[in-house]
């Protein structure tokens, strides 16, 4: 279990040194903040939410119970993790944010979705909590539903942002079998196969085929953070 929350300190691990330049004033980290934060902190956050939406559908298929409290981790790891790249972003990257922090989101379509995402993580990380779902009642999972909302204007986002290409294309091949394995029917299915022991070819079939689709979406934003994360890290980004 600490494992997998360890893994929530990677994104301010890999900027840890250029935030500290930062806050220091040293020559050329504000550029090196400006050109990061997206790479890192965005693919993180990503990376943070497919991480969040993957608790249920492992409970789904295998019955585990475990790793659920992981779903509020990543969830709230996620808005950490979201803000302070929003925060950055506008406080750095001049040439794309330009006219104020107002004018820097309204400027563009991409940008709007984003702010949109991580306004829409403030319900969901504040309700994140035993207290917040006795004090809503059946209100709470309402609220929560809120993910599903969250879900659509980050692939938005992404849609403006790198077209139909790169991270979109990454985004929609992770979000294809979590969104399957979310339809009332086929949960339900999953279910009552797995109590009774029913149709296990099949579903070890499905199984398979639905966690390789998810790799090669997963596989490549691991990757992407990997590579751009280890860039930041000695504070050398790459230059766009």
């Amino acid at each position: 279990m600490w494992f997998f929350r360890g893994l929530l300190l990677v994104p301010f691990g890999f900027m840890a040194p250029e935030i500290i330049s930062l806050v220091l004033g040293r020559p050329g980290s504000v550029a090196n903040v400006s050109a990061s934060t997206a790479d890192v902190l965005g693919t993180s956050s990503l990376l943070l939410f497919v991480m969040m939406l993957t608790v249920t559908p492992v409970h789904t298929v295998t019955g585990w119970r475990w790793h659920l409290i992981l779903r509020r981790d990543y969830g709230v790891a996620m808005f950490f993790t979201a803000g302070t790249d929003l925060t950055l972003a506008a406080l750095t990257t001049g040439d794309t944010f330009s006219g104020g922090p107002l004018g820097r989101i309204a400027g563009h379509i991409f940008l709007v979705f984003g702010t949109l995402s991580v306004f829409l993580l403030l319900p969901l990380t504040l309700t994140a909590n035993r207290p917040a779902m006795h004090w809503l009642g059946g209100h709470w999972k309402s609220i929560q539903r809120l993910t599903y909302v969250l879900w659509v204007t980050i692939l938005i986002h992404l849609g403006f942002l790198f077209g139909l290409s790169s991270i979109f294309l990454d985004a929609l091949a992770v979000s294809a079998p979590l969104a399957l394995l979310r339809v009332p029917l086929v949960r339900r299915w999953w279910h009552s196969a797995r109590k009774t022991r029913s149709h296990r070819l099949l579903r070890v079939g499905a199984a398979l085929a639905l966690f390789g689709l998810f790799s090669i979406g997963y596989s490549q934003l691991v990757h992407e953070l990997a590579t751009k994360g280890t860039a930041a890290f000695v504070q050398q980004p790459p230059r766009d």
